[in-house]
């Protein structure tokens, strides 16, 4: 499995990696702890649509938009104005979808990897750690885990 799959279904696990690897003490997330994910959407002009839309921004513009751009928003809608903003939340729930995973191009990988490979090496000798694994590929680090 993908490692970075294990830690979006598991933060805690991540958090705890990422305590190890720093040689921190262990410590739960904290309470107040929310993470962003990846979202995605289903059709692309709805969503922008229902987030920025084109006019008629103060019927179908949601709370935090309004905010930022009418001098004093009211507090209470109309009885109209609240059911366009129960159908909005409703399509943009609707419109939900899992962000496409993003592939890049094993050329473009590899460019990171030997820009980045002074500054890898350099960390590495600083924290007396072997950080070679975030220059190779994840096939070469199985093999290499399957060998030890």
């Amino acid at each position: 499995m993908d490692e970075l799959r294990v830690y979006d279904a598991d933060p805690a696990k991540a958090f705890a990696d990422m305590l190890e690897f720093l040689e921190l003490s262990p410590s739960p997330l904290p309470d107040d702890w929310n993470p962003r994910s990846r979202k995605g959407f289903k059709i692309r002009w709805l969503q922008r649509f229902l987030k920025r839309p084109p006019f008629a921004r103060s019927l179908l513009a949601g709370e935090q938009f309004r905010k930022r751009i009418v001098a004093r928003p009211s507090k209470k809608l109309s009885p109209l104005g609240q059911a366009v903003m129960n159908t909005r939340k409703a399509l943009l729930e609707w419109n939900r979808a899992p962000a496409p995973r993003v592939e890049m191009r094993p050329s473009f990988v590899q460019e990171i990897r030997d820009a980045l490979q002074d500054d890898v090496n350099k960390l590495s000798h600083l924290l007396g750690r072997d950080l070679g694994h975030w220059l190779r590929g994840k096939d070469e680090n199985r093999s290499l885990d399957k060998a030890a």
